[in-house]
């Protein structure tokens, strides 16, 4: 059986985590504007919200512990985390501009990502390790 090299493990988990955190966000803005919800209901969601913040934080962390203990320094990896990390801001750019030319707000709200949605936490997370490795090229975070 061939093995999976850890960088390429590392990146398609870095864009699993990216994806997971923007479901994430869509079903907590669902959950959110439920107009009949009761105090019970509430809070029930926001300790649900909360659970996944915790869910992306503790993944996020061992996303970096695999890949600062795996993955070799290496300037292309590296920049392929940078370009991980920017492609969320870019995609939401992207989102907004074309809501805008559709004269569609609804467009925005389903497609984009807000800026401190876990989803943007997650591709900021990636960015900025990439970023480490870049200035730095040390394995200490």
């Amino acid at each position: 059986m061939k093995k999976i090299s850890p960088p390429i493990i590392s990146i398609l988990t870095g864009i699993l985590l990216i994806v997971i955190a923007y479901r994430l966000d869509y079903w907590a803005n669902n959950l959110r504007h439920q107009p009949d919800f009761s105090v019970s209901e509430r809070l029930t969601w926001m300790a649900s919200a909360y659970l996944a913040d915790l869910f992306i934080a503790v993944f996020l962390l061992i996303w970096l512990w695999f890949t600062h203990r795996n993955v070799e320094k290496n300037t292309g990896f590296a920049f392929v985390y940078v370009v991980l990390g920017v492609m969320m801001p870019i995609y939401s750019i992207v989102m907004t501009s074309i809501s805008m030319n559709i004269n569609s707000p609804s467009f925005i709200v389903y497609y984009s990502i807000t800026p401190l949605s876990l989803a943007s936490f997650s591709s900021t997370f990636i960015a900025c390790f990439g970023l480490q490795r870049l200035i730095f090229r040390q394995t200490a975070i």
